[in-house]
């Protein structure tokens, strides 16, 4: 759950808008039902396996070829997980630390997640169930102080003759929650009732949720055309938020989520890479694999794009394409091959 927030904050509702004007809001709405079947299809890849995805792909491919595709997806791991670094530094300094300097951000929050992730999977797990929790009340909190400012004629009415384009605004929230897929590489260190049906259909419910509240009460207070032209909508939003008119500028709410959010999932990211690594070594501690795939992270944050261009189009196109396509093609597919196998298995 916990590792939504940051693209959801950094992506969300910007790409929505640009789909589907006023009416992105229907579009989170519209996810939540691709988004449980992606959770089962999930579930049943992960079924049984004590190695997480590594062992579900090794199930369904062969041992050889699970541990390429493993390695490919490492790979594509070590370069998401130094894009995130990258992007979490420059969003504060282009927010809050305006005048200091890029690589000490990226170092900071490189080296605090790699302290993280060479602990225990179990004790990280917690602290993003806590920092569930922390975000949830924070939006509760925060929206409810919005509502005042919010706009019934921002948000609707709604063209319903626009049905493909409010249709297509469901793939930017989809896009922010596939990121579970690459987590799954942890799954056997975690508790099974995590993967029970109604554990999942709570999951897919609380994401949607945070993204609609955030959409709602950006679009309902700034409006779709400013909301639309500013880079991170929901920090301004945040920023012009007065509580009981009595105090103001309360954004360190938000940077402190995003610090909590960011330093979770990155540290998380990289002890999946670290998993992987340690299976493809027949390791039995995935220390020096996590060593080296924070390195390789922290080295991809410094070398990765620094034109503005680019950098949205990795953010915007090549991340959603990939993380999308691995979630809504690749596993569903995988899970077939494994169900063919286990059926022939059986006769």
């Amino acid at each position: 759950m916990v590792s939504t927030f940051s693209p959801i904050s950094r992506l969300l509702p910007k790409n929505g808008l640009e789909i589907a004007g006023r009416a992105c809001w229907i579009g989170p709405l519209l996810a939540f039902l691709p988004l449980l079947c992606l959770c089962f299809v999930l579930k049943n890849m992960l079924a049984g396996e004590e190695r997480g995805l590594c062992g579900a792909l090794e199930s369904a491919l062969g041992k050889w070829a699970g541990r390429i595709v493993s390695v490919l997806l490492g790979l594509w791991i070590i370069f998401y997980g130094g894009f995130l670094i990258r992007s979490g530094a420059e969003r504060y300094l282009s927010t809050v630390y305006k005048d200091e300097a890029l690589w000490f951000y990226l170092i900071t929050i490189g080296g605090t997640a790699l302290i993280a992730a060479l602990g225990r999977v179990r004790s990280i797990s917690r602290m993003a169930q806590l920092c569930a929790a922390i975000v949830g009340a924070s939006l509760i909190i925060l929206f409810a102080l919005g509502l005042p400012d919010l706009k019934k004629y921002y948000l609707l009415p709604v063209n319903v003759l626009e049905g493909g384009r409010i249709a297509a605004s469901a793939l930017p929230a989809l896009n922010v929650a596939t990121s579970w897929v690459f987590l799954s590489f942890l799954s056997g260190y975690v508790m099974p009732e995590s993967y029970k049906k109604s554990t999942l259909v709570k999951w897919a419910a609380y994401i949607i949720v945070i993204i609609e509240v955030i959409v709602v009460a950006t679009v309902g207070a700034l409006g779709p055309k400013l909301a639309e032209s500013q880079p991170y909508p929901f920090f301004v939003l945040i920023s012009n938020l007065k509580v009981f008119n009595i105090f103001e500028r309360i954004e360190p709410v938000t940077v402190m989520i995003w610090v909590l959010t960011d330093f979770v999932f990155i540290a998380m990211l990289m002890m999946s890479s670290g998993e992987i690594g340690k299976n493809i070594a027949n390791g039995r501690s995935r220390r020096w694999p996590v060593l080296v795939s924070a390195a390789l992270m922290i080295v991809v944050s410094f070398v990765i794009t620094g034109n503005a261009f680019e950098f949205t189009f990795i953010s915007e196109r090549l991340i959603p394409i990939v993380n999308l396509s691995l979630a809504a093609v690749f596993m569903p597919v995988l899970c077939l091959i494994k169900k063919i196998k286990k059926d022939v298995k059986r006769c």
